[in-house]
């Protein structure tokens, strides 16, 4: 219940547009991220790519082309899904590398000519390291309300009246996310019935299983040849000192205000997380 790379100053530039919605409104600032979500990964807001849920968190979106489908056309008979967690907090270790960067600009002050880096050091850096990558308040809500349009999107599958298997790795935000999903899932069949008075059941299995969701632990040659091997990410490891990357690092070094050798790739890319 996956993570393309995205621009290292993602998180930086979405920290800005919060401490601007506080000033300027929420709308406003939401519309500023929307305007990059064309370049957002994995880690962004799923809003971002489909703006009308910030206005109904229900809804199924424009219409499609061809859907539904005609009755007569088809029968549906089952329907399988992969999802990917709902959002989650940093891992301790990104969580750690925030904590220093905000140390270094609110030690930098920038003052009047680094106004950008002023008001992200009046921002507050909550995250706690017990945080670790677990499923936020957001997330547990993300799950609910996915569960509750697929159900309104395909109500002869997802009824009280079919099985439902769900599968889950043993990490706690994907547990968490199963939990929250079936959950939604549950108000969204029962609130149909419910109006009838009618007494229903769903029939449900859960299983974890790291081995088929979460398949490269277990393979080997994965773990040969890319977890055990320093030369797998060599292409990684080169960006990281590119031209590309290093201009990234030095705008973000002339936004901010800081010195150079503060600095790096490393702490740059923890941004985006």
């Amino acid at each position: 219940m996956g993570r393309p790379a995205t621009c290292p100053v993602l998180l930086l530039l979405l920290l800005l547009f919060l401490v601007n919605g506080e000033l300027q409104g929420d709308a406003e600032a939401s519309g500023r991220a929307t305007l990059l979500s064309p370049f957002f990964g994995t880690k962004s807001r799923y809003e971002e790519l489909h703006p009308y849920l910030l206005r109904d968190p229900l809804s199924l979106g424009p219409p499609l082309s061809g859907f539904p489908l005609p009755p007569a056309s088809c029968t549906p008979l089952q329907l399988s899904a992969v999802v990917r967690h709902g959002t989650r907090f940093p891992t301790r270790k990104q969580i750690e590398k925030l904590a220093r960067l905000h140390g270094l600009l609110r030690r930098g002050g920038g003052g009047e000519r680094c106004s950008l880096a002023e008001r992200l050091a009046r921002w507050e850096m909550w995250y706690q390291p017990d945080l670790d990558g677990k499923l936020a308040p957001k997330g547990f809500r993300d799950m609910k309300m996915l569960a509750k349009r697929l159900a309104s999107r395909f109500p002869s599958l997802l009824a009280p009246s079919r099985r439902l298997a769900f599968t889950s790795s043993s990490k706690p935000r994907c547990v968490d996310s199963s939990a929250a999903f079936r959950e939604g899932l549950r108000e969204a069949l029962y609130g149909r019935m419910s109006e009838g008075g009618k007494n229903v059941t769903l029939t449900e299995t859960f299983e974890i299983n790291d081995k088929l969701m979460r398949f490269f632990d277990h393979c080997e040659k994965f773990v040969q040849d890319v977890e055990d091997n320093d030369t797998a990410l060599y292409e990684v490891d080169a960006f990281k000192e590119s031209p590309e990357m290093m201009k990234i690092v030095n705008k973000t070094i002339h936004n901010l205000c800081l010195p150079a050798e503060d600095l790096n790739a490393g702490n740059t890319l923890s941004l985006m997380s």
